[in-house]
């Protein structure tokens, strides 16, 4: 008999590469050895020594831990899955023998090695019989020359697939608690988590740092036949309030949690034998509604904890990626234990805490990880899932634990993703201290949502292209151009900065670019150290600076903002400055507004002009022309884009100041910004016009091929490339306007033109909404415009990829400047090997990021190690209300029926304005900012919205099966 043991696809990777390894040179904790050393011990039990290990991924590590076996090295070119792997063995052995075939990261003990010897048989760690979960297969030499051709000639691909292969008569058994992937450490253990009452009867003699309380616990059987002994057992050991829990024999085990598919009852008078008898029969009911109640089903009964303090729930990895960090739901406000389990609390406190972490947080999180950290050296797995409450007398109770199922588990090691993160703190402390003499303010803080929003643009995550692409387009150089030209700072800096790959803008660089070009230095430092403050302290203002922050312009409101002054500068004759700067600067912006837009408009119409570069090309034609439309867009796209969305935000600062001061509703807002005509609008009226064949899908395409859901993403599919996802006709989709803008805001006209006589501008009322109108419609009109370059730009960087024999997807992994070298360099081997490793590297280093939790605002060094998740605030558009299904739209997605839907998208740039032909019923968006152009558009089509409720709200808000948008109630609530 001879044992092949096959690699299975399965890798720990690392940045490092000297780090990476196959999954079985993994080390399963508790026993400290590695996969490949308990698969040899057990086939030596069965004293089997002819073990051929057949690998790619770093096989010579193998070699150098166990040079005794025998080895077969296949190349990705010779096999891309395991059965393929496998047939090689078949190509260089002819002799027959009966076959054990063991996958490389599956821990097998002894037992598990029992087979006949006449059966071919796949042997599974689960009684589920999924492919994920094959560990072994026994191959009689009888059927070796059948199997190995059958699987060749119908191409399988995993071994699972054997079973489905019907001229063979193959045999499936589980063997549960005597194998596991080590991927899978929930099925590492099945000793200790052996149901929620014999779990906690398990830990309680263990457990210092938490209180277990006392059980009563009785199977159904036992309650069929002894009922009144039972409820005399309960009233002896009770007499105040009891919790009557479900405890069945399917719930936390170590492959399925089933949280909530049963009943628990709360504030049950145990001396009331009437109450606690139908608690109990409730409970055995819950039991019966999806499947048999068992004989040993059981009940669990303990002493309600009462005088709670905080309650919640804690996993000891977070549960999207597998990574090591304590993800702690803390409810201190209800008194009670099962808000956060139930997810009806308004209130509950999010913490993400990376399991090495100092960070110091309040009382009742530091008892929790305190708590957790013992379980951790208790349990004899490091996935958990703690449910907890703490008293008045600060006791914590410990009211369930069990294996927390993971759908993935992380790509790295756990210490690799901890010391990253070590590393990136201390970076971060270096960024955040330094002080460049060229810009005002001694601290900073990151952010992804103030400014210019890269969250939205980009999203948490972007690939290295996207994120270089949109720092060289607008965040480099561009964006602060736009505002000097304006009369603002002049800025070096650039806005935005990679953190481990995540873009973050700097705070303090955003503050001294809106500051008025004659402020003086010793205000412009006040000022700037007092608005970061104000964020440290209000961080749910992050996607709200410019408007509950910062002063950057002279506003109809100006005693709300004279007042941040006084509390920042505490000197009059500097407010006095202050105001005298931004006088002048707004002044001069409203003076001049038809030049300055009629600049832009020129600016814009060059753009339009700009060469279509007709393919093939050569590579360094592609790159000459990459690099000269980047210039191109620069200067006539983007910077005229930044000039009109300052304009614009003056525009809402303006409109927003009129609603504050009773001069209008917020109804009336909401009709003027509806009636501005916008390139949407033309969007809009097209698709009707498609709808009665009055315009053709051809003619679509030529306008609004080129936007693309995420824009600066070259795997995303522009709109030409997939037409029938986004150009679907639909009726009565444009939008009537019963009025034009000026015609809603004329009931207030002599209010407003008193109201800028006073602010000693030079502006008429019909002057400023001619600016309001062509500065919020321009610019949604530039941004249309400069993306058919950006558009242009990725379809040539396509091109390249041709030339350099990179697909779109290994381009994403790239920095732009990687691929523009080749406008003078010559491509050789050796360079076109460079960028596959680029590529290779970089995709780890995405993949890294991908197992971060990182938070939304940095304050300090520490916030990667361990923060608090923000409960911010969403903008509400609209004062409409709403109630409907929910429908989430994942990155690139289209959706044949958003009809009725209250759509949620993560970040929503351009490239999703197709959802608008669909009669949505609302949207809510991750990120965004009240002026964000989802925001904008939502306002154009009167469509309620919840713009930038942040991703933890937003994550609860998008798997909900229904939701209540009610915008003028402010407030966003899952109902079912």
């Amino acid at each position: 008999m001879k044992a092949i043991i096959v690699e299975a696809g399965q890798h720990t990777r690392s940045l490092d590469t000297s780090a990476s390894q196959p999954k079985a040179l993994d080390i399963e904790k508790n026993s400290n050895k590695m996969v490949l050393e308990w698969i040899i011990s057990s086939l030596s039990h069965l004293q089997i020594n002819e073990i051929i290990y057949i690998g790619s991924y770093h096989i010579e590590k193998v070699i150098k831990q166990f040079p005794l076996l025998n080895f077969l090295y296949y190349s990705p070119q010779e096999a891309s899955n395991e059965v393929e792997a496998l047939q090689l063995y078949k190509h260089q052995q002819q002799d027959q023998d009966d076959l054990i075939v063991i996958r490389a990261d599956t821990v097998i003990l002894p037992s598990a090695l029992q087979f006949d010897a006449a059966n071919l048989c796949l042997f599974y760690t689960t009684d589920k019989h999924k492919a994920e979960d094959l560990a072994f297969m026994f191959v009689p030499k009888a059927v070796c020359d059948r199997l190995f051709w059958l699987t060749k000639e119908k191409k399988l691909q995993n071994f699972h697939e054997i079973a489905e292969i019907a001229d063979l008569l193959v045999m499936q058994k589980a063997i549960e608690m005597q194998a596991a992937s080590i991927s899978k450490p929930h099925l590492m253990s099945r000793v200790i988590f052996q149901g929620k009452g014999r779990t906690l009867e398990n830990i309680a003699p263990l457990l210092k740092k938490a209180i277990v309380l006392d059980q009563i616990r009785f199977s159904y059987k036992e309650w069929c036949l002894a009922q009144e002994n039972i409820l005399n057992k309960i009233q002896a050991k009770y007499t105040g309030k009891v919790v009557v829990r479900s405890n069945t024999r399917l719930e936390d085990s170590t492959s399925a949690s089933l949280a909530g598919a049963f009943l628990s009852l709360l504030d049950i008078n145990a001396n009331d034998r009437t109450c606690l008898k139908e608690a109990i029969a409730e409970v055995i009911a819950s039991y019966s509604k999806n499947r048999v109640c068992l004989d040993n089903d059981e009940i669990l009964i303990q002493a309600q904890v009462e005088n709670i303090k905080a309650s919640g729930v804690l996993f000891t990895r977070e549960p999207r990626t597998g990574s090591p960090y304590f993800v702690l739901s803390l409810d201190s406000t209800s008194g009670r234990s099962d808000k956060v389990t139930a997810g009806t609390s308004e209130k509950i406190d999010n913490y993400y805490i990376a399991w090495h972490s100092n960070t110091s947080f309040e009382s009742n999180v530091a008892k929790t990880i305190e708590v957790a950290r013992e379980l951790l050296s208790i349990a004899p797995i490091d996935c958990l899932d703690i449910e907890f409450c703490i008293d008045i007398h600060d006791k914590v109770y410990l009211l369930q634990v069990r294996p927390l199922i993971l759908s993935l588990t992380s790509k790295f090691k756990d210490e690799e993703i901890l010391n990253a993160l070590q590393e990136l703190s201390l970076q971060l402390k270096e960024r955040l201290s330094t002080n460049p003499a060229y810009l005002s303010g001694n601290e900073t803080v990151l952010g992804v949502m103030p400014d210019w929003n890269p969250a939205e643009i980009i999203g948490l995550a972007p690939k290295p292209l996207a994120l270089s692409l949109y720092q060289a387009l607008v965040c480099n150089k561009a964006w602060a151009k736009a505002r000097s030209d304006l009369g603002y700072k002049e800025t070096i800096e650039p806005l935005v900065f990679s953190i481990a790959g995540a873009p973050y803008v700097d705070v303090r660089t955003s503050i001294n670019s809106l500051l008025g070009c004659k402020l003086s230095a010793s205000v412009a430092n006040k000022w700037s150290n007092w608005c970061v403050a104000q964020l440290k302290q209000k961080p749910y203002l992050h996607d709200k600076v410019e408007f509950e922050i910062y002063v950057t312009c002279l506003s109809p409101y100006w005693e709300k903002y004279k007042a941040r002054l006084h509390t920042a500068l505490q000197d009059d004759a500097e407010v006095s400055h202050f105001y005298q700067t931004i006088h002048l600067l707004t002044s001069h912006i409203f003076s001049d507004f038809e030049n300055i837009i009629a600049k832009q408009q020129e600016k814009l119409f060059l753009l339009a002009q700009t060469q279509q570069y007709l393919l093939p090309l050569t590579l360094s034609q592609t790159c000459r022309g990459i690099r000269k439309l980047i210039e191109e867009v620069i200067a006539n796209g983007v910077i005229p884009f930044a000039v009109l969305a300052r304009m614009a935000f003056i525009s809402m600062a303006y409109l927003r100041d009129f609603v504050d001061m009773g001069v209008m509703s917020e109804t009336t807002k909401h009709q003027f910004l509806n009636a501005i005509p916008t390139i949407a609008t033309k969007y809009h009226d097209d698709m009707c016009l498609y709808q009665k064949n009055k315009v053709s899908l051809e003619e679509l395409i030529s306008e609004y091929g080129h936007l693309r859901p995420n824009s600066y993403e070259i795997t995303a599919l522009n709109y030409a490339t997939c037409p029938k996802q986004y150009f679907q006709a639909k009726e009565n989709i444009s939008k009537t306007q019963e009025q034009s803008p000026i015609d809603i805001l004329l009931p207030y006209e002599q209010t407003i033109s008193a109201i800028l006589a006073d602010l000693k501008l030079d502006i008429s009322f019909s002057q400023l909404v001619k600016f309001i109108c062509q500065s919020i419609s321009l610019r949604e009109y530039a941004k249309f415009q400069f993306m058919k370059i950006v558009n242009q730009i990725l379809l040539l960087i396509e091109n390249l990829g041709k030339h350099v024999g990179l697909t779109k997807d290994q381009l994403s992994f790239l920095h732009i400047d990687d691929l523009l070298r080749f406008e003078t360099d010559m491509l050789s081997k050796a360079t076109q090997r460079h960028l596959f490793k680029s590529v290779s590297f970089n995709q780890k280093k995405h993949a890294l990021l991908c197992s971060y939790m990182l938070p939304e605002l940095i304050t300090s060094a520490q916030d990667v190690l361990g923060f608090k998740m923000g409960d911010w605030k969403p903008n509400f558009i609209t004062l409409n209300k709403v109630i409907g299904e929910v429908i989430f739209l994942k990155e690139g997605e289209g959706a044949l029926n958003l009809d009725n839907k209250i759509v949620c998208i993560e970040a929503a740039d351009p490239g999703y304005d197709w959802i608008f032909s669909h009669r949505i019923l609302g949207l809510i968006t991750a990120f965004g900012g009240v002026a964000s152009h989802m925001a904008i558009r939502a306002a154009e089509f009167n469509i309620p919205a919840a713009i930038g409720c942040g991703i933890n709200k937003f994550n609860h808000l998008k798997m909900a099966a229904r939701i209540a948008l009610n915008c003028e109630e402010q407030s966003v609530k899952v109902i079912e």
